[in-house]
């Protein structure tokens, strides 16, 4: 049946008729159409067959499919070969074929179908040019979920099938207006880009048709290779992926993966992620084995975290399977285990998936909702999150099914949630918010829990505390580190659930880690198996390093410089510049309850109430305190984002916010125009649909959305930055090939420096979204857009989380040096290499526009890390917020030099040993 060609005709007959000379082998076939509207409404097959809806139900796993029902028509037909997939009478042959296989099959423009009828073709439904044919065999009672834009046709093994075809929609936008009663709208932006075809042919008509036709075949191949970078990986895009989850050892395994190699010339445009993959996790073995994925940034972590829980297209989709989510043993416990994204929990510290606990969809929200008194009905508590009520309407299925879990009151005590339970989910700060998503993720019960970089903000300095590693896995601030490790050591040795780390190279590896999961270049593996035989592969101890070191006074070995170049002693020239923050007696409180500032301390021999604080030009501050001291309160001080920064005795370049006698108010444009601010908060609102350029670019706009204003050197100076780390941020990147020689002393210059001073062009910038760049990357580009414009005050609040040893030293060479210095790997015989600090060349920066300086003396820089590593070299003066609820004072320090070089400096910021 094609309904390009028509070779089929309309007729009426009675339905008792059309039945017999269908099971006698007739190809007919009928499609319901709605009961009440049939011309205007879509067919709905419990509207219109209400005595069969029993009759007919989809399982749990496809809930998606019927919260987004478009229609449901019941379909009876004979031996006709067409488009049925959801079977309920009669055995089927499916062919299906993913949409890189659509260019095969001549679709017309603004057509859905093809002529080609596959199976006259092939009784099998095999087209030669397709690649990636996938067969499957329907029987009576089965359901085939077929993914969107995937081509399918089938053709019946018995002479009468009854089906029920359920079409959903997995956007809520961007279809065709109209009218759409058979579901075959296609998008808007489809339709417009015909339109568009069509006038640019329109508009060659007036040159020579031999140049006409020259111009369009060219626009046409610019188009195919826009089509090809545009796409996302398939993933894995070839390979067989068994995914198993058995008890005892005979029994099947939780998850096993084997990836199998691409076609050559698919791999050219689609490259496979993780090929030759072999990977099983027992759900049960005489010796328990507990995995940790390794890799730097932009390794595939988070991706291949992915594709264990189930996302991802796989190729046969057969080769990925949870046998023991199918087990007797899952029915016992709980039948929603039985779906993959219930058994493997995810909890990710970053980016989509680190967001509020809002599930990172801040539309209609703005960053200083958190601080306002006025409460919104959707400012559901950290109890309604742990719940699962987050919705104006809850299940109460979630909230019955939380009774039979873990107890809530004692997973609230083991991740020291007792005092924010009543708080509003969206007040937490980032350390608080990372506990209650696990909290809400062992209340899920699952099988697995996947945790994705769990140490982003953990310092190095703890490596020596190897036995209470699994203490430290939330990387929160170091006092308060210690109070979970009873629950997740235990969850990891009892199994309930089992859990699976990623880590940064630099990352502690916890000693009950019995197996490694090593990422290479290119979404490779490196190396897989025993932690042991892993880490001697590796050559190190306990953490996977990189084979590339930088000397620091933490290496054991003393240092005259820092890792930014930096003289480790000798007191910097004082710089009394103007001041930029002036804070006399501030104090915030919410009610009753005081956030900061509720102290006393003696300032100039006299009693003081709250926070007295001044920064000026040119100076370095590190703010440091507990989670929930109120570093982010303060910061929104400063930024103007807390509405009491207008009533509060706070100055900001040396005037108030709001008009007084004789001196004028500080707009929040004026603000914004003067500060460079990176932070968590502004990850989350960030408008994720720009370009990368987009975004860097918008450190000149008055908000978010607003138009940059851009003028030439704007325009030279984003190319320089977007030159100085395309190897971080072009997902695309390919560096030229570098010397390969080995003298006995030799240096390698970074491969920025390759197209630093060329004319290679920077439009990769303009085709990569902001939210398809990898988390680390996403980080450097907010990083950029707070320094760019040079403001006078440049505030990084955690901005280097996220980021593996080599990307967060790079971020703080540029913060010191700019374009001036760089980082130059050095060989000596029989050693490894390490990093060193170097002048950039003359040649590189003699080029017009490339040459940018780091921090100047007219700047002042304002930092907030939980880790010793993240603090810049240029930190000389700190201050540490209490506990809110202690009443004790703020402390304040100085350092001689880089934090890196003074012994003690860390214990002594936080005021203890750790």
């Amino acid at each position: 049946m094609n309904f390009q060609t028509k070779n089929f005709q309309y007729v009426k007959k009675p339905f008792g008729e059309f039945l017999q000379e269908a099971c006698d082998g007739s190809p007919q076939y009928l499609r319901s159409l709605n009961s009440e509207k049939p011309v205007e409404e879509p067919a709905r097959f419990y509207d219109d067959f209400p005595g069969l809806q029993e009759q007919f139900r989809l399982p749990q796993q496809l809930e998606t499919v019927v919260r987004n029902e478009h229609s449901s028509p019941l379909r009876i037909s004979g031996p006709v070969n067409m488009w049925l997939h959801y079977d309920i009478v009669g055995t089927k042959v499916v062919a299906l074929y993913p949409p890189m296989d659509a260019v095969h099959f001549k679709i017309p423009p603004g057509s859905s179908s093809s002529p080609i009828t596959v199976f006259d073709h092939d009784k099998r439904g095999v087209v030669s040019d397709a690649r990636h044919y996938i067969r499957a065999l329907l029987k009576q009672g089965d359901v085939l979920y077929i993914p969107p834009l995937w081509l399918h046709s089938a053709s019946p093994l018995d002479n009468l099938s009854v089906s029920i075809n359920v079409f959903f929609r997995n956007l809520k936008t961007g279809y065709t207006a109209g009218r759409d009663v058979y579901g075959n709208r296609d998008f808007q932006t489809y339709e417009n880009g015909r339109r568009s075809i069509e006038r640019t042919v329109k508009s060659m008509e007036s040159l020579p048709r031999d140049i006409g036709s020259t111009y369009l075949v060219r626009l046409g191949e610019e188009l195919i290779d826009k089509g090809k970078s545009f796409g996302g990986r398939l993933s894995p895009s070839s390979g067989y992926a068994k995914i198993c989850f058995g008890a005892p050892e005979n029994q099947p395994t939780f998850l096993a993966t084997q990836m199998l190699q691409q076609p050559a010339e698919d791999a050219r445009t689609n490259p496979p992620l993780f090929p030759n993959l072999t990977f099983e996790l027992p759900s049960s073995s005489r010796e328990q084995q507990h995995w940790s994925v390794i890799g730097p940034s932009s390794a595939g972590k988070t991706t291949l975290l992915e594709i264990l829980r189930g996302q991802h297209l796989c190729f046969p989709p057969t080769s990925r399977s949870y046998p023991y989510l199918s087990s007797p043993e899952i029915d016992r416990k709980d039948h929603r285990l039985r779906n993959s994204f219930r058994a493997f929990q995810y909890v990710g510290f970053s980016g989509k998936h680190g967001g509020d606990l809002r599930g990172g969809n801040t539309a209609g929200s703005y960053l200083s909702a958190r601080y306002e008194s006025r409460r919104e009905a959707t400012d559901f508590t950290v109890l309604d999150y742990l719940k699962g009520n987050i919705e104006l309407n809850p299940s109460t299925e979630a909230q019955a099914h939380l009774k039979e879990g873990l107890d809530l009151n004692k997973v609230i005590h083991d991740l020291n949630l007792e005092d924010l339970v009543d708080m509003p989910a969206g007040n937490l700060s980032n350390g608080q918010t990372r506990r209650a998503k696990i909290a809400k993720a062992l209340l899920d019960k699952p099988e697995v829990l996947l945790l994705d970089e769990p140490f982003s903000e953990l310092s190095e300095d703890h490596h020596r505390f190897r036995s209470m590693l699994i203490e430290n896995l939330v990387g929160l601030d170091p006092p308060t580190m210690k109070t979970i490790s009873p629950l997740l050591h235990n969850l990891a040795v009892g199994q309930a659930p089992r859990i699976l780390l990623s880590l940064r190279p630099q990352d502690p590896l916890p000693e009950w880690i019995t197996h490694i999961i090593h990422l290479g270049p290119e979404l490779r593996v490196a190396h897989l198996g025993p932690k042991r035989k892993a880490l001697r592969a590796l050559g190190s101890g306990q953490t996977a390093s990189e084979g590339l070191k930088i000397p620091t006074s933490g290496s054991g070995k003393q240092c005259s410089s820092s890792r930014e170049g930096l003289p480790m002693r000798g007191e910097s020239p004082e710089l009394h510049g103007e001041p930029i923050i002036e804070m006399s007696d501030v104090r915030v409180n919410y009610g009753d309850k005081v956030v900061l500032g509720n102290w006393r301390e003696i300032v100039n021999g006299e009693q003081r109430q709250g926070l007295n604080w001044t920064v000026r030009r040119g100076e370095r501050w590190g703010i440091f305190g507990p989670n929930g001291s109120g570093k982010t309160t303060l910061l929104s001080l400063i930024c103007s984002d807390h509405p009491q920064s207008y009533s509060l005795p706070i100055r900001l370049f040396s005037r108030p916010r709001l008009p007084q006698p004789g001196t004028p108010g500080i707009s929040i444009f004026d603000l914004q125009s003067r500060i460079g601010h990176s932070s968590p908060e502004t990850h989350n609102f960030f408008p994720k649909q720009f370009s990368l350029r987009r975004c860097i670019e918008s450190a000149w706009s008055d908000t978010f959305l607003s138009p940059p204003s851009l003028t030439y050197e704007r325009d030279t100076l984003v190319d320089t930055y977007l030159k100085w780390f395309e190897p971080d941020l072009n997902t695309t990147y390919d560096p030229s090939p570098t010397p390969s020689s080995r003298t006995k002393y030799s240096i390698r210059h970074s491969d920025h420096l390759l197209h630093l001073g060329s004319t290679v062009p920077t439009d990769w910038a303009d085709n990569i979204r902001f939210t398809d760049l990898p988390f680390s990357a996403q980080r450097i580009a907010l990083f950029l857009r707070a320094l760019i414009k040079k403001p006078d005050l440049v505030v990084l609040d955690e901005a280097f989380s996220g980021m593996d040893a080599a990307l967060r030293d790079k971020c703080l060479l540029f913060l010191t040096w700019g374009t001036t210095k760089t980082y130059a790997k050095t060989f000596r015989k029989g050693k490894s290499a390490t990093m060193k600090v170097v002048d950039t060349p003359n040649d590189v920066l003699d080029v017009e526009g490339v040459k940018v300086e780091g921090l100047t003396n007219e700047q002042a820089l304002i930092v907030v890390s939980h880790v010793k590593e993240e603090v810049p070299g240029l930190v000389r003066d700190w201050i540490c917020l209490p506990d809110a609820g202690t009443g004790e004072k703020a402390r304040f320090g100085h350092f001689d030099g880089p934090l890196e070089g003074v012994k003690g400096g860390w214990e002594k910021i936080w005021g203890s040993e750790i």
